[in-house]
């Protein structure tokens, strides 16, 4: 596992943009680790799943937490709108282990009526989906993040995935050579002519790399 400790992020809003980007996570919906299929385990998964959906759905994620602290996730059990589980096989250690994950989705009426009650504001309407131009060197030297090494940065991707964003990594390699430049060697020209020429309502330029 890399361990990077250093980010810098620059973030570019195109206010010119004419499409919002088209809503890809169920906002509703969470996943979260179980011991097993018990009744005591399900509603202790249920209340933290909850929280999360509240810290995703809320415009002031500090607020989010505060319900969430004050009781509001152990109303979970009776918001559910549906549940299931999955079963994943880790070979991590060297054994097989098979672990146990739940999955819910929550009803909207009643998350956004909890959230009102509570006077905090719903971030509503489309949420946009950042692209993203990381360059990362993990010791063999500097390159752009692509969309086929997106789970090198898995993290990245699961912070914003809690505030219901889907991270965009570049599939072109026409590109490449220009995120790289204007993401590494803080090439200005190169960061002007690739935030300007994109699409997406939301851009973020950054590196990563080790510490020391």
């Amino acid at each position: 596992m890399f361990r990077f400790l250093h980010v810098i992020c620059f973030c570019a809003w195109l206010a010119t943009a004419s499409l919002a980007a088209a809503q890809s996570v169920d906002l509703y919906e969470g996943e979260i680790e179980v011991a097993d299929q018990s009744e005591d385990a399900r509603n202790g998964g249920l209340a933290r799943i909850l929280a999360g959906v509240i810290a995703r759905i809320a415009s002031d994620p500090s607020q989010a937490a505060a319900l969430a602290i004050d009781g509001g996730a152990a109303a979970a059990a009776s918001m559910v709108q549906q549940y299931r589980y999955r079963q994943d096989v880790d070979t991590s250690s060297g054994a097989i282990a098979y672990r146990q994950t739940l999955i819910a989705r929550f009803d909207p009426a009643l998350v956004d009526a909890m959230l009102a009650q509570n006077g905090i504001a719903a971030w509503s309407g489309p949420r946009p989906e950042p692209q993203v131009w990381l360059a990362i060197d993990d010791g063999s030297g500097p390159r752009l993040v692509a969309a086929g090494q997106a789970n090198a940065v898995a993290a990245l991707s699961a912070q914003a995935r809690s505030r219901g964003l889907v991270l965009r990594f570049p599939d072109d390699a026409s590109n490449a050579a220009l995120g790289l430049r204007a993401a590494w060697d803080d090439d200005g020209g190169a960061a002007d002519a690739l935030l300007g020429g994109g699409e997406a309502q939301v851009q973020l330029l950054g590196r990563l790399f080790r510490a020391g």
